[in-house]
């Protein structure tokens, strides 16, 4: 057994293995397809995979995709774990135990401060995962366009954007213009791809109004912006029209006030879900930056909170007239400890709320954040929670 990173020699022989372990030739997928910011023709697997190979053939791989958000003027490291496969003759020997650790190694030597991926719950749980992020689910109708009062119904046009050259200004200026940006102009177009979707410009006559990313069978909205959402119902009634639908399904991110406005006042219903599993890597960084983003959303409360994580690093967290500051500090357990303890002697707390790093994603990055208020000493600061970034459906992996 070897591990090793892979070189772009091993793109060939990585695709078709996740290919295979997926068992995606049984349902016409293929990699290079579904995720095409990471496997397309142009694209190199070297750094990002991590590979297990037995007789010089591989095993098992792990890649982490790695992103930098623009939150205001903070940015927030990410890695996004995907392609987690093992050979099904090769289970049981702890490849994949091996390369989960190797993975989150490397991240925290790249300075990454948040690791997500999805899959199983319980299954990524033993590394250290759990559920959160926060992103609305909302259900629309044939009879929602019938019967919604107060809104236009007009003519709009889907053109399917085919090639990097058809992003124009006005569609990457409106993505840009988000509160969280991870993407720039020359990989927008590969990003919409993911997952298998389509990108559409929203035109009205010449005039472009917006974009919308779709699964093909046009049931599933992965994206939407547009820059009059009067046509919001004008856009869902011609992707049910190109679908043949009476149903259509549009996910977007808790922190887009406009757009989700007018999403509530049109749709059939609606629902807060979770986005992805986490794991903090630097809980300073990624608690500044997360913060940061409340404070573009809504009012947060000048208030100092302190947090014990796994019982061995406590963080004082300090809003002060709009400024974020974490610093790891020293606390002093029944009064029984002294300062030699501790890495940090000058400030003693008692802190506020203790939780396991599973636990800190709950209770301050989750929709069940409120169940976790109950533990904590005290009431959690004003506009402070639950902390709502999450990665946009067409930037997983």
């Amino acid at each position: 057994m070897e591990y090793c990173i892979a070189t772009d020699n091993d793109k060939e022989e990585i695709i078709e293995f996740i290919n295979k372990v997926f068992e995606f030739p049984a349902k016409n997928l293929d990699f290079r397809t579904l995720i095409p910011k990471v496997y397309g023709d142009d694209k190199g697997v070297n750094e990002i995979h991590h590979l297990v190979k037995e007789d010089g053939k591989i095993a098992a791989v792990i890649a982490v995709y790695e992103r930098e958000y623009r939150i205001g003027d903070r940015r927030l490291k990410t890695g996004y774990i995907g392609s987690v496969s093992v050979d099904t003759d090769k289970r049981g020997k702890g490849y994949m135990k091996l390369l989960m650790k190797k993975a989150e190694e490397a991240m925290r030597e790249k300075g990454i401060s948040l690791a997500m991926l999805s899959g199983d719950r319980n299954r990524y749980g033993y590394f250290g995962y759990e559920v959160g992020g926060l992103r609305l689910k909302f259900e629309f109708e044939k009879r929602n366009i019938t019967h919604t009062i107060g809104w236009g119904l007009d003519e709009v046009q889907l053109v399917q954007i085919n090639d990097t050259d058809g992003i124009n200004d006005d569609i990457y200026s409106l993505y840009e213009k988000g509160r969280v940006c991870a993407c720039m102009r020359d990989e927008f177009y590969e990003r919409s791809l993911t997952w298998d979707s389509i990108l559409y410009a929203v035109k009205n006559g010449e005039k472009t109004m917006g974009y919308v990313v779709t699964s093909k069978d046009h049931y599933l909205v992965r994206e939407i912006e547009l820059n009059d959402w009067s046509f919001l119902l004008s856009v869902i009634r011609s992707l049910m029209i190109m679908g043949g639908k009476e149903q259509l399904v549009v996910y977007t991110l808790t922190w887009e006030y406009e757009k989700n406005m007018a999403m509530q006042q049109a749709c059939e219903q609606y629902a807060i879900l979770p986005a992805c599993s986490y794991k903090v890597l630097d809980y300073k960084k990624t608690i500044e930056a997360l913060l940061a983003l409340q404070m573009e959303c809504g009012k947060v409360s000048d208030d100092i909170f302190t947090i014990e994580i796994d019982g061995r690093c406590c963080y004082r967290i300090e809003v002060n007239d709009g400024n974020v500051q974490v610093n790891e500090i020293a606390y002093a357990k029944a009064n029984k400890e002294t300062a030699d303890n501790f890495r940090t002697v000058n400030i003693f707390e008692t802190p506020d709320i203790t939780v396991s790093g599973r636990a800190f994603i709950s209770a301050f990055m989750s929709p069940a954040y409120y169940l976790y208020e109950k533990k904590a000493k005290r009431a959690y600061p004003t506009g402070w929670l639950p902390f709502v970034f999450a990665p946009a459906i067409v930037d997983e992996f």
